[in-house]
């Protein structure tokens, strides 16, 4: 049986617009899309109008250009170029696509330009042009009209279009993990690159060279483009794996974006060693997104609803998985790749996921529900509860990009956090608990003032409370939060420059250390009226600093002309009296003790009434506002009792004063948080 051979589909610049996944559709059937010069220019007339066309062709234009295209002398399948025409190769979400330039045409009008070329290289031709279809049947071109309801015109035995395939057969739900032994697997030989292995089917497969290599094994291009080859390490080929997998491939999962097993393959004794997938593009998320400067250099044209594009890419790929009762387990920023187009995400590592009575034996400490935080990820089965807590920490490592939930100021570690759910961001309807004073200096707290309400209470609901959100309840506040940032009710920046969103933004010289900044259009007319400028952001926290502290300085001197200078008294508390032991002698140890003597209450009240200055005295020689140093934990003074008794030990001076802590420390709480509110929220 001959393989089909592949087609060249030119796709007309009408489809472009209303379909432009119908590029992937194309590599996905095995045939090689072609787009004409010409119908660029349509694309960049339609590029900056606010419709769906026109962000059709711009995901279009963008993928062309951050590919950076190349010029090539012929076809994949070999043929080679007419004289003045050429050929150039680019990415389109990661596969090849090409785009086709004629310099002299002899049909003039634009359909006939493209039935032109489609005669002259055997093209199939796909439009929505009525024209285009009647030339077509004139020059017995294939041609099919969009959209694909009817062939416009029959050709026998032709495999384009693609054809929606069954869904596959929802794996059985199970709770208690396989219980059978994992025997290491004993391998003579393991291919490596430039050799052969073997499918189920029989089918040799040569590796290419070597892709990337983790903790399990090895990934290999193979002869096929669309496919690449995991090889396990020897130490990590078992039984329970190759079992996994041959459940796996029982299912044809075939979506865009999840690098599911495909085949078994063998080594040349018939042994088992690893699988075939389809190959994933892009670059890991943590990678090419969790830190600021890579984000910004690796997707330039970003703005904050691609973030959102992302988080709604990732759910509905969890969606699908989940109707088939697969859980991912592990989910991390590893195991997800990301390209130009931040509506396509991929899902790799799929032989981790968790699958019947197969555990998920991997995972994180951030992405770990507290309820099994420290538990052996391998020894049980995880739940849905279990995967939405690290689908909503996923969520919020993409919104805040890299930052896990409960990373904060002053917190413990990871795994302590999240068992304590100290999440600690602000909750405007729970301002005692949730201040935000322990949020993470830096952006965050900025980027969570620019949130929805209701995606900063669904994040409260998830990570404070344990109220976990389906993916259906996530997918519809996200593309609310979507739908408001498009209608510039948002902000849109990744990272906002401003610590709440500015309606009507214009770009101001602060009027006190003349650097630009953003401020409200409205706000900066009303201060010119009143002759007054704007600050910045950073001049306003400074001045309101400033003012705390001279505040705070006042109160201080307050206090301290109503003191005179003076600590505020410390109370007296009695002391039992000492009654000496009547029928003992005068004991040794009595010698010993410190020579003041002891004195009775009354004597020391005439004494202190006699060491009290005059009032003329205190006003000549006021005493130091400072207080006199103390010793660090002073030891308390034993008092000698006749008769050899235990000593009376008196409280310390410390001790007396001890009942103002209290009054202080709340003092100074409450200057922190007024000095907190005063920095972030008024």
């Amino acid at each position: 049986m001959t393989e089909r051979k592949k087609q060249k589909v030119l796709i007309d610049a009408g489809v472009l617009l209303e379909h432009p996944d119908i590029i992937r559709s194309i590599r996905e059937k095995q045939n090689w899309p072609v787009l004409l010069a010409e119908a660029l220019t349509t694309l960049m007339e339609r590029r900056s109008h606010p419709t769906v066309q026109g962000h059709h062709a711009e995901r279009v234009l963008g993928q062309i250009e951050g590919s950076k295209a190349s010029a090539i002398e012929r076809f994949p399948a070999g043929d080679s170029l007419q004289a003045g025409d050429h050929l150039a190769e680019f990415r389109y979400d990661g596969a090849p696509a090409f785009l086709f330039k004629r310099l002299r045409f002899t049909e003039q009008a634009a359909a006939g330009r493209v039935i032109e070329v489609a005669r002259d290289y055997g093209m199939t031709v796909v439009t929505r042009d009525d024209q285009v279809v009647s030339l077509a049947a004139k020059a017995n071109v294939v041609c099919y009209k969009w959209p694909l309801v009817e062939k416009s015109r029959t050709s026998p035995k032709d495999n384009f279009p693609p054809v929606g395939s069954k869904e596959p057969d929802p794996f059985k739900p199970h709770k208690i993990p396989l219980s059978s032994a994992d025997v290491r697997l004993v391998v003579k030989v393991f291919p490596c690159a430039n050799e052969n292995v073997v499918t189920s089917a029989g089918r040799q497969v040569r590796l290419g060279k070597k892709l990337s290599e983790g903790g399990e094994g090895v990934i290999y291009e193979t002869s096929s483009q669309e496919l690449v080859c995991k090889i396990y390490h020897p130490d990590k080929l078992t039984s329970l794996k190759r079992k996994k997998i041959e459940l796996m491939v029982t299912r044809k999962i075939d979506r865009a974006g999840i690098c599911w097993p495909t085949d078994l393959v063998f080594n040349q004794y018939a042994e088992f060693i690893g699988y075939l997938m389809p190959r994933a593009q892009g670059k890991t998320m943590q990678g090419a997104m969790f830190v600021k400067p890579v984000l910004l250099k690796t997707f330039p044209t970003w703005q904050r609803v691609d973030l959102v594009n992302l988080c709604l890419a990732f759910l509905e790929q969890l969606r699908y998985l989940h109707s088939l009762n697969i859980l991912v387990g592990d989910i991390n920023p590893q195991n997800l790749l990301v390209t130009q187009d931040s509506e396509k995400l991929w899902l790799v590592d799929t032989d981790s996921f968790r699958i019947e009575a197969f555990p998920c034996p991997v995972g994180t400490v951030n992405f770990t529900a507290p309820e099994i935080q420290g538990k052996g990820y391998e020894s049980f089965l995880r739940s849905t509860q279990h995967e939405l807590f690290a689908v909503a920490t996923m969520l919020f490592m993409i919104l805040f990009p890299g930052k896990p939930p409960y990373s904060q100021q002053g917190g413990g570690s990871p795994a302590e956090n999240i068992k304590n759910k100290k999440f600690p961001y602000r909750d405007a309807s729970d301002k005692e608990n949730f201040s935000g004073e322990n949020a993470p200096h830096g952006s965050w707290a900025v980027i969570w003032n620019h949130l929805s309400k209701d995606i900063q209470a669904a994040f409260h609901r998830s990570f404070s409370r344990d109220e976990r959100l389906t993916l259906e309840e996530w997918i519809e506040l996200l593309k609310r939060y979507r739908f408001a940032i498009r209608k510039n009710w948002r902000s849109n920046e990744i990272f906002p420059s401003s610590y709440f969103f500015i309606h009507d933004p214009v770009e101001v010289i602060c009027g006190r250390c003349n650097t630009k900044t953003t401020a409200s259009q409205k706000y900066a007319l009303a201060q010119a009226k009143k002759g007054m400028k704007v600050w910045c952001q950073d001049c306003f926290k400074q001045n309101r600093l400033k003012r705390m502290a001279e505040e705070s300085y006042k109160e201080g001197l307050e206090a301290e002309k109503k003191h005179l200078g003076r600590p505020a008294p410390i109370p007296q508390i009695p002391r039992a009296p000492v009654v000496p032991h009547p029928a003992s002698p005068p004991h040794t140890t009595c010698a010993a003790a410190p020579s003041r003597p002891m004195r009775t209450t009354a004597h020391v009240s005439k004494q202190a009434a006699a060491n009290r200055p005059t009032a003329q005295a205190q006003t000549a020689t006021p005493r130091a506002a400072t207080p006199p140093t103390q010793r660090a934990n002073p030891q308390p003074r034993a008092t000698p009792v006749p008769g050899g008794r235990s000593p009376i030990v008196a409280p310390s001076r410390a001790r007396l004063g001890a009942a103002s802590k209290p009054t202080l420390m709340a003092k100074g709480r409450r200057l922190l948080r007024r000095l907190w509110l005063a920095i972030f929220f008024n």
